[in-house]
Formats: structure tokens, C-alpha cells, sequence
């Protein structure tokens, strides 16, 4: 039995789409229910590894599996930092490298 998810659910895909150009593990957001009876799809949007979609396509509900939880939560914080202006955002970068810089420099 294939899984159902919720608009704005956040899923993982679940094997490769080289044609997509999309790995096992790829985080999305459905944005739509499509078709029922067993053939249900989802309109998905994806993104990369720095909030940008990708691009979004139906996907099979069997390609799909509910997001982690910390998915959920890297997928939150890129849809927080799309909203931003420019100059705020490059001050969350700024604060971000002064956290990784400092931490690094107090390890043993």
C-alpha cells in the first residue's frame, strides 16, 4: 500500500530519477493531490542542498516516504531564508560563519 501525505507535507524521494536529476534522498514539499483509487500521485516541489526548487513534477505516492524529522526542519529554515531581503540574509550568513569560526577554533 502506497503512503498518503497532506498538502505542504514534506517528503524524501525514494529511489534515483536520473532524468530528474534527483538522488534517493531528495527533500520536497507536495503541493498537490493528483489522481485516487490506488493511483494517487503528488505535484512535488524539490530543492537542493541551498533552498533553491529544483523543479517540480507529479511523483508516485510508492516514490515517496514522510520526511525526517530533521528534513522537516532543514526544509523550514531554507523556506524562512528565501523570504528574507538580500541584506538580512547576508547578515544570517555572517552570524552563521562567526558561530562555525568560533566553534572550531575552541576544539581541542
Amino acid at each position: 500500500m502506497a503512503n498518503t501525505f497532506a498538502v505542504l507535507d514534506v517528503v524524501t524521494l525514494m529511489r534515483d530519477l536520473p532524468e530528474r536529476n534527483l538522488r534517493q534522498g531528495a527533500v520536497g514539499t507536495v503541493l498537490e493531490t493528483l489522481g485516487s483509487n490506488g493511483n494517487t500521485a503528488y505535484e512535488v516541489e524539490f530543492i537542493n542542498d541551498d533552498g533553491v526548487v529544483i523543479e517540480t513534477f507529479a511523483v508516485s505516492a510508492i516514490d515517496l516516504a514522510q520526511a525526517s524529522d530533521a528534513q522537516r526542519l532543514i526544509h523550514s529554515i531554507y523556506d524562512l531564508l528565501r523570504q528574507l531581503p538580500a541584506q538580512r540574509l547576508r547578515s544570517v550568513y555572517d552570524f552563521t560563519r562567526f558561530i562555525a569560526d568560533s566553534s572550531v577554533s575552541k576544539t581541542p
